[in-house]
């Protein structure tokens, strides 16, 4: 046995090298001293006509320090792995293949195989796995990770994390599926498919042990056991002057665990009853099925142009069971669940269906060689027909539910038109008109901005009027009414009338991007650019009121005659976005602008600041050219991230520098430089690699090198984890946490042997 190779993977790299021996065999075509057949003149062993592909077998060694989460995020969790990959093509004047096969036996392998007769049919076959590495090495006080079904651990409280429970939040996902089109029958087509994807695994979920807020907090494994099935059907006609197909598609998903089923920790209040050993109760998300179907064609007109059309719809549908009671206490061992539900459609059941539509038309043009153009007009709209679950407890608490509907309108038009001296100018228009739903129920809101309307014109030039140069300059302005207009009122949200949302919010919006490119030599590439994108939120006073990102980037390579290549690229974004806030402690004091600004009435903002770095620099050395060639590549990835707070009343400064919440005098420690955060999200990735490329012959190779990479994260949430995985907050409760994505940080080495063998 060769340690840390899985068995799936020695069988199957031995089955496809076994099925592949004979085409291998055309490797007895390089004589002993390395001389191709090619150049003595003589004919390979075996050689079958237009088939061609490679072989490769990869084994490689991790040495990793550190946290293994983030370097294996995606990949296969192993030290030491033994990967084959198998490459087959084969092409005639009637039958063809393509054949793939990546990290065979892995949990992250691949195969693909597409093939047909031309002009008569087409089919492919797919299989893929995915592995995403949430965070791995963790603890729990729960039994039963994975399931729906978690009991606590006996002596939880007094047992110390490391004998804690341990599991890894990792979801593996498999795809497979197939389709095959019909053309025998021109210019008609069929084409007919089907998928299905599996997500298996665990990743982490959090809830309350009691009322709202309140309470101690348990971090624990959410079951993932997803299924989703695609049926997919078209049937077209395809003529040069027109195009024409109608297709359909039935999803549908299904969750095994719609609840999860978890044991209360609460040890109670003085007013919230003990819980602690009672199942308590989260609902995940629950299955669904889908229908989409549409229409699709296109018509040659005259003028040299084209008229395009896409139209479709789709039904959503979900059935769910609602909870009927939920716990507020026991009596001895005795649940009691004290709340009771009474739903408005007359049981718990829950009826989802949500209707979309989409149209889409565009007429593309080109009546003289010189214009370019065309007209589009894009339609959608989404209407939430399921039933009413508003609830109503035995106390007298009511939930009520609002539907979301909305339509949306999107006219445009682009041209572009070439000038003398190689000049392009471009541009175009685009008018989008949406709405909103809005329902006030009960103190809630769907939609508090009903219509947005966007106003979007883009001016551009492009210029190649030398061998060794060209350039391209585009700027675009947006300007967004989506003014509060709504009838909400202070009743529903205190702030309402100061605040504009910034999603769906009166925005105006500038853009601009420039881009050059320079070769003044045959050897000699450089590429330079700038983008910049500002956005203002004009109505809002309470909230985001500005947002600003600026971009450099260049990239170059150069030749040094046969023998050497150098690279490097750098990229630097900027982004800084300003929010103005109020806290107040009354409704009377809720105006920004109001006289009251004291110690619990005041104004404070924040400055949020990411600035991201990309950088490498690389060289290749040609030893022997076309030979054997040395590679050498450096890689940083840096960003880092600060908030800058300022508290814009002195009293309420004072306060918050005070242990007690009294202070009238500022505390020597405390002013508006020191409250800042200064890492939110700061990381660092440093990559060099090493490798040597030697081409032993012209249909085998061997590289071998060696990569070492450096990742830290620093983010004030997340250091300082505490050892112990539980944190006890200020009413005594005591939060149980697992250790997901804490210090990600890690250093990695990487050693590897590459063998491919080539043959056409």
């Amino acid at each position: 046995m060769i340690k840390g190779i899985p068995m799936k993977a020695k069988i199957a790299v031995l089955a496809i090298f076994l099925i592949l021996l004979p085409f291998c065999l055309a490797f007895a075509e390089d004589s002993t001293d390395g001389s191709s057949s090619a150049s003595s003149g003589r004919e390979p062993v075996l050689k079958i006509p237009n088939l061609s592909g490679e072989i490769t077998m990869t084994g490689q060694t991790v040495g990793l320090t550190g946290n293994p989460s983030k370097y294996n995020e995606y990949r296969d969790n192993k030290e030491n792995y033994f990967l084959g990959s198998v490459k087959l093509k084969y092409d005639d004047d009637k039958y063809w293949f393509y054949l793939k096969a990546e990290d065979i036996g892995y949990d992250t392998q691949h195969y693909k195989l597409d093939g047909g007769i031309y002009g008569i049919v087409k089919y492919n076959l797919e299989y893929k796995e995915m592995l995403h590495n949430y965070s791995l090495n963790d603890k729990t006080i729960y039994n039963g990770a994975g399931s729906n079904n978690l009991t606590t651990m006996t002596g939880y409280a007094t047992t110390p994390a490391t004998r804690w429970n341990s599991l890894d939040y990792t979801i593996d996902r498999q795809q497979e599926g197939g389709a095959i089109r019909l053309d025998a029958l021109k210019p008609f087509y069929m084409e007919f498919g089907a998928s299905r994807e599996s997500r298996n695994g665990t990743r982490p979920l959090s809830a309350t042990n009691s009322n709202g807020s309140s309470g101690p907090v348990t971090e624990f494994p959410q079951p993932i056991d997803y299924v989703t099935d695609v049926l997919r059907g078209e049937i077209g006609y395809i003529t040069k002057p027109i195009f024409a197909s109608a297709y359909v598609t039935y999803t549908d998903f299904t969750n095994s665990n719609e609840n999860l089923y978890f044991q209360n920790i609460y040890a109670g209040s003085s007013s919230i009853p003990n819980r602690v050993g009672q199942t308590d109760t989260m609902t995940l998300p629950p299955s669904n099925q889908n229908y989409n179907y549409g229409f699709k064609g296109s018509a040659a007109l005259p003028f040299n142009s084209r008229f395009s059309v896409n139209i479709n719809g789709g039904e959503t549908t979900s059935d769910a069971t609602y909870l009927t009671s939920s716990l507020i206490g026991q009596t001895n061992t005795v649940r009691n669940p004290s709340y009771t539900y009474t739903y408005a459609n007359g049981d718990n059941t829950w009826h989802g269906k949500v209707d979309t539509e989409n149209y889409n038309f565009v007429l593309n043009t080109n009546p003289i060689a010189a214009l370019d153009g065309n007209i589009f007009y894009r339609y959608r709209s989404l209407e939430n027909k399921s039933n009413d679950p508003s609830v109503t407890s035995n106390t007298g608490n009511t939930n009520n539910y609002i539907p979301v509907n909305y339509t949306k309108g999107d006219f445009g038009v682009d041209l572009s038109y070439k000038l003398p001296a190689h000049f392009v100018l471009f541009g175009g228009f685009n008018y989008v008109n949406t709405h909103n739903s809005i329902a006030l129920n009960g103190g809630h809101m769907a939609y508090d901005i009903p219509k947005t309307v966007d106003n979007i014109w883009n001016v551009g030039l492009k210029w190649a009027g030398v061998d060794f140069m060209s350039a391209k300059i585009a700027y675009e302005r947006m300007n967004r009414d989506g003014s509060n207009n709504s009838d909400i009122s202070t009743a529903t949200d205190r702030y309402a009338i100061y605040k504009n949302e910034f999603d769906t919010g009166s925005q105006n919006r500038d853009k601009l991007k420039i881009g050059v490119d320079i070769f003044p030599i045959e050897t000699l590439d450089i590429g330079l650019g700038y983008n910049y994108k500002r956005s203002a939120y004009v109505d809002t006073v309470i909230g985001l009121r500005n947002s600003t990102t600026n971009e450099y980037y260049v990239d170059a390579s150069y030749a040094i005659g046969k023998y050497v290549k150098l690279n490097g690229y750098l990229a630097l974004e900027d982004l800084k976005t300003y929010q103005f806030m109020r806290t107040s402690s009354g409704t009377g004091n809720d105006d920004p602008s109001g006289a009251t600004q004291n110690a619990t009435n005041y104004n404070w903002d924040l400055t949020y600041r990411d600035k991201s770095l990309d950088y490498g620099a690389g060289i290749d050395i040609y030893m022997i050219p076309k030979k054997v060639t040395l590679r050498v590549q450096y890689d940083s990835v840096r960003s880092d991230g600060s908030g800058d707070f300022t508290i814009l009343n002195q009293a309420a400064l004072n306060t918050l520098g005070s242990p007690t919440g009294t202070a009238t005098t500022i505390l020597p420690s405390q002013n508006n430089s020191n409250i800042d955060i200064p890492n939110i999200d700061v990381y660092r990735l440093n990559t060099i690699l090493a490798k040597v490329m030697w081409n032993v012959t012209h249909n085998f190779s061997v590289s071998a090198g060696y990569a070492y990479q450096h990742y830290a994260y620093d983010d004030y949430g997340y250091n300082n984890y505490p050892s112990t995985y539980t944190i006890t907050d200020n009413a005594g409760n005591v939060n149980y946490l697992s250790g997901a994505y804490s210090d990600p940080s890690y250093n990695a080495s990487l050693a590897f042997l590459t063998l491919k063998y080539s043959f056409k």
